[in-house]
């Protein structure tokens, strides 16, 4: 399953490094990056109407289906481009945005054939989420999206043609391990259609106080991280290199650093686990998070009487530090989610949770954006530090199990 997962993703992470490599060879417009971060952002957003369609299967199946699809879009765009010598840009836009809707389902499917697997063990699921975490951090940052932006100014059929090998070889992993561990529809049989009714501020509110009282599984935590995150984002690796006359030097060793607080952060999951519980880990990573936004204020305000190295290595701790608190978090927090719900009640929340963090994500990089992060970090650090505090105090008051 594992095995299945990283070829996937060190496949599709390679045929998304292709974008800024083709955006910094002048064939593709940066605009396309943003409109391509907007698609996904837009389609996570519809998780909890793909999840009523989703649930009625298994995962295994979906994971098999979801890998061969990629197989069949990436042999048309290669096709088009080897056989037809059509645009290599356009294809590529094309092929990237069909696939869009493949990670929805892949991630989607992830977390219910997890859900399966752990039989409500929370510490087997604690594992499961380090395990995938952790690699994937290192597959997406430090191998497969410089090699797709190389490989694109090599040969973007040469990129295609390894996207192809990876997905086909998932496929047989995926298969494998289904067959091995099979797993059931998360639903057995779909809801009674019935009308809904019309939204009110009533309902509304009743909507909000449901999800809040899942505790430690509320998808409210997953807006949240995903808020908070958005909102440095890589601002602050773009604040630390304008600090210095070596901007690409700086820039290239935050995005290392925060890549190595992605793959470092949730190791120690599983120790923290087996301590003091998974829910409990994941208020202590938030509140951790919470102090190092903080030190990223006292950081910046330094700014004012340091530079060169003396400002270069606080400030690349922090941002390792939150890369590694704020992946740290979330491992725990899908862990919590996958061990205590099940069935109707889990996809619900997966829904629900993926939507807000989609929605959360924009939310943080547009208010980045409008309050500068790049170029001052306080006030958009100070709001950070604010919504994590918010956070860490609800984690904490509520790690208490839902009842099945």
């Amino acid at each position: 399953m594992i095995t299945g997962f990283l070829l996937s993703f060190l496949g599709s992470m390679i045929a998304e490094g292709a974008l800024p490599g083709l955006i910094a060879a002048g064939v593709l417009a940066v605009a396309w990056q943003a409109v391509f971060r907007t698609v996904g952002m837009l389609l996570d957003m519809t998780t909890p109407w793909t999840m009523r369609l989703l649930e009625r299967f298994s995962p295994g199946r979906l994971l098999v289906a979801a890998e061969a699809a990629d197989v069949v879009a990436c042999t048309v765009a290669l096709v088009l481009v080897s056989v037809l010598s059509l645009d290599v840009g356009a294809v590529l836009i094309g092929y990237l945005l069909v696939a869009a809707v493949l990670p929805l389902v892949i991630d989607i499917a992830e977390e219910l054939y997890i859900a399966q697997i752990v039989t409500r063990d929370e510490r087997a699921a604690v594992r499961f989420n380090t395990v995938i975490s952790s690699s994937s951090a290192t597959v997406g940052f430090v191998i497969a999206q410089p090699l797709g932006a190389f490989m694109a100014e090599v040969s973007v059929p040469l990129l295609l043609a390894a996207n192809l090998v990876l997905s086909t070889v998932a496929i047989i992993a995926r298969t494998r391990a289904d067959r091995l561990v099979p797993t059931v529809p998360t639903v057995e049989a779909p809801a009674k259609s019935a009308r809904r009714p019309r939204p009110s501020p009533a309902r509304t509110a009743s909507w909000i106080r449901g999800n809040l009282a899942l505790g430690a599984t509320s998808p409210f935590i997953s807006g949240l991280l995903s808020f908070i995150g958005g909102l440095y984002g890589t601002y602050l690796v773009l604040w630390l290199a304008g600090t210095t006359d070596l901007w690409l030097a700086s820039a290239a060793a935050g995005l290392a650093a925060f890549g190595i607080g992605r793959v470092v952060g949730p190791l120690w999951s599983p120790w923290l686990a087996s301590r003091i519980g998974a829910a409990r880990g994941a208020a202590l990573q938030a509140g951790a998070q919470t102090l190092t936004l903080l030190l990223g204020i006292a950081t910046v305000l330094a700014d004012r009487h340091l530079s060169g190295y003396a400002l270069a290595v606080p400030a690349l701790l922090v941002i390792a530090l939150l890369g590694g608190t704020g992946a740290g978090a979330r491992t725990l927090y899908l862990a919590v989610r996958q061990s205590r719900l099940s069935g109707r009640d889990l996809s619900r929340a997966i829904g629900v949770g993926r939507s807000l963090a989609a929605f959360g994500t924009l939310t943080g990089v547009w208010l980045g954006l409008l309050l500068h992060v790049d170029t001052d970090p306080i006030p958009g650090l100070t709001l950070a530090v604010c919504a994590s505090a918010l956070l860490t105090a609800f984690m904490r008051g509520s790690d208490r199990p839902v009842a099945a």
